[in-house]
């Protein structure tokens, strides 16, 4: 996830914060700054993926990643 300024820097600028926390993660999940920072919660790395190409890059995701 990177330190609590980098999250600041990418806030502060409008940057996206995509993070990958189980449920059950109470600190990433319930930490008052960080659930400021971030725009999207996924569950697991692949989905976080899928979101990105596919709502910031446009790209077909399963052309692009599924193998």
């Amino acid at each position: 996830i990177g330190s609590m300024v980098e999250l600041g820097w990418a806030w502060e600028r409008r940057i996206p914060i995509i993070a990958v926390a189980s449920p059950n993660n109470t600190l990433m999940r319930n930490h008052p700054f960080i659930k400021a920072m971030v725009t999207r919660y996924f569950e697991d790395l692949d989905s976080a993926i899928d979101h990105v190409l596919h709502y910031y890059l446009a790209a077909p995701v399963a052309k692009r990643w599924v193998n």
